[in-house]
């Protein structure tokens, strides 16, 4: 179970990196909400394992990157399949034989697609772009294609495909009767790039836990298109928070901190737990390294080594992360977060990370504090203003 989105006109993907089973009573430690056993409701799945769940293949000078979903037992057999398919190891059907090219990465999947489905394995989905074109394949019970206002044509597949696609429908709406409809495609891109990842990860923390209760979550991937492939969005710090009253320099209660990068195709998670935090202009805090828990999520196909990577190692990453993204509210107040996003070395970011020893000091920036403060509090419609509803 899972949730991936293709936005095919915006050249953007997401996906989760939780798999589960359809069965209560199995726990594990995740990114987004720590050990699901203190998630305040009882789940009627269990997550079972993080992974990333994209595979890619190269054959005949092209590329193909590809996002799958589906019962795990169901895909681990389309993964075999794509294996012994890639080495010619397999007898086909006359038919197939006929079209099958084992150098071809387009032949490869929609064959190990059939050979899976012939063998009784069927409960999988595929997102894909070979050679920049789209590849969908998707098991009739979750079919969902559409063309969105805003967005363009849209995928979605898995188990939180059909909420994922709710939302966007709304946002679409929201978006293409105001000023934003005349956005160039390279800004509608940024603005879902940031606001979609952002909306999935809160969703994962608030107390109705829609995404986790039905096997969706963990953690949240952005990919983009470039040279015809899909490339996974890292180097990424994020922070949930909230200003906690009104005067002018108002202490920030840091909710969530999460940065993230990639190690080959390893993708490697710093998430703070403990909090709420308290943060005020002017008096640096320090956290210590061993609030953070270190995720380290392999590829669901041929995962290679391990990165030897340390927390240190990957916070002290984070002090120049190259992109940077903030969900604000003002606390006491519910229903509308706002968020924001930055690119590699802002003239404004609101927080600044440095590892010192085993701690990380975390500054509060005074003019981004008073910026993003008179953002939050402005009751003008903001085109950053995202209200989920439940």
């Amino acid at each position: 179970m899972t949730v991936l989105a293709y936005l095919e006109d915006l050249g953007l993907a997401f996906a989760d990196v939780m798999l589960s089973v359809d069965a209560p009573g199995g726990h594990l430690v995740l990114p987004t909400v720590g050990d699901t056993r203190n998630v305040a409701q009882a789940l009627p799945v269990s997550p079972s394992r993080l992974v990333r769940k994209f595979f890619r293949l190269k054959g005949l000078g092209q590329s193909g990157m590809f996002l799958v979903a589906g019962t795990v037992s169901h895909i681990e057999r389309l993964i075999d399949n794509i294996g012994v398919l890639r080495s010619n190891r397999v007898r086909l059907s006359a038919a197939q034989a006929r079209t099958f090219n084992p150098k071809d990465p387009a032949s490869i999947v929609h064959t190990a697609c059939l050979l899976t489905e012939q063998q009784g394995w069927p409960e999988f989905e595929i997102l894909g772009v070979i050679a920049g074109q789209t590849f969908v394949r998707n098991y009739d019970a979750n079919r969902l294609r559409s063309t969105l206002p805003y967005y363009g044509n849209v995928y979605v597949a898995g188990s939180g495909g059909q909420d994922l696609y709710k939302w966007l429908e709304e946002r679409a709406v929201f978006y293409a009767a105001g000023a934003l409809a005349e956005e160039s495609l390279a800004d509608k891109g940024l603005r879902a790039m940031n606001s979609i990842p952002m909306v999935l990860l809160r969703e994962d923390a608030l107390t109705r836990v829609k995404t986790i209760s039905k096997g969706v979550g963990g953690y949240y991937e952005t990919y983009y298109l470039s040279d015809n492939a899909l490339h996974p969005v890292g180097d990424v710090l994020t922070v949930t928070a909230s200003i906690a009253g009104k005067g002018t320099t108002p202490p920030l209660l840091i909710e969530r901190m999460y940065y993230h990068t990639y190690v080959n195709d390893w993708l490697l998670v710093a998430s703070l737990f403990d909090t709420p935090l308290t943060v005020t202009p002017g008096a640096a805090i320090e956290i210590p390294l061993s609030q953070f828990e270190l995720f380290k999520i392999p590829p669901i196909f041929e995962p290679g080594p391990e990165p030897n990577w340390t927390i240190h190692r990957l916070l002290k990453s984070a002090e120049v992360a190259e992109m940077f993204r903030l969900t604000l509210r003002q606390a006491g107040e519910s229903g509308v977060s706002k968020r924001f996003s930055e690119g590699a070395r802002p003239s404004r970011r609101l927080l600044t990370c440095r590892i010192s020893g085993d701690k990380l000091q975390l500054s509060l920036d005074q003019e981004g504090h008073t910026h993003y403060a008179a953002r939050i509090r402005n009751s003008a419609h903001d085109e950053l203003t995202l209200q989920l509803r439940h």
